[in-house]
């Protein structure tokens, strides 16, 4: 299986404030790719840009698309419909940073207000410890399914890693793309300056806390990370979720544990 991560940050735009937490969002995006319950992926499957120029994010999702799917997350200021790139490209359409891959998915940790409003920033968030199953039941039995099949790989001839089971699940995943936005239509997203983006942060707390539970050879979707983090988003902050096509649920795996 090949596949892409685009990791994107813009925390430094001239004559808006700077936003720290969109930078540890970059770096905790690709510790948690790397590592075992992100999948194993190699440092050529990632490419980490600071406030690119819009022609460079561009061809990088051009470049991905060729392969099974495209991990593209977005940190750092922007509106609804649009993120702020870099100094001279404030009104980036989301839709150029959409994957073209057969399959792909989406995050942006960013504003949706109609003025470019700005993420906002309050003391760090309280952790809590307990995982809530949160996808709804037909994903749930989905995901039963897809565990079961996986499990069948498992014998004495196969050396399961965290990284083939990561493109297992993948694999078994429909064509499409999902779209992880950190708020509604009209909301500010909000950041805790040393912990990251609160989107962010709980989708990859959503994974640790999953993986004190879960039994081996199963995945923690993205549909379940997001969900987890919706359920726990301070002030009313409304994440949202979105399949493309619209006409049938996507989701691809997140995290997984051998």
């Amino acid at each position: 299986m090949q596949r892409k991560a685009i990791i994107i940050e813009s925390a430094r735009i001239q004559g808006e404030s700077y936003l720290p937490g969109a930078v540890v969002d970059a770096k905790n995006w690709k510790e948690f790719l790397k590592s075992d319950l992100g999948g194993n992926w190699l440092d050529s499957e990632i490419e980490s840009r600071s406030n690119p120029m819009g022609a460079t994010a561009i061809r990088l999702i051009q470049e991905a698309a060729s392969g099974d799917y495209t991990f593209v997350v977005f940190s750092g200021h922007g509106a609804e419909g649009s993120v702020a790139l870099n100094d001279y490209e404030r009104q980036f359409p989301i839709a150029s940073l959409t994957p073209k891959s057969t399959k792909g998915t989406l995050i942006l940790d960013t504003c949706r207000g109609t003025d470019g409003g700005e993420r906002y920033s309050f003391p760090s968030m309280a952790k809590k410890s307990e995982y809530v199953a949160l996808a709804n039941s037909e994903s749930r039995s989905v995901i039963v399914a897809m565990n079961e099949n996986v499990h069948n790989f498992s014998n004495a001839q196969n050396v399961i890693t965290p990284r083939s089971l990561w493109n297992r699940y993948l694999q078994k995943a429909a064509i499409g793309n999902a779209k992880m936005q950190s708020c509604s239509k009209g909301q500010s997203a909000g950041e805790d300056p040393n912990s990251g983006g609160y989107y962010t942060s709980l989708l990859l707390q959503s994974a640790k806390q999953w993986h004190q539970g879960a039994n081996s050879m199963e995945q923690h979707t993205t549909h379940e990370a997001h969900s987890y983090a919706r359920s726990r988003m301070p002030n009313g902050q409304r994440p949202e979720y979105t399949s493309s096509p619209a006409s049938t649920f996507r989701e691809f795996p997140f995290a997984v544990k051998v």
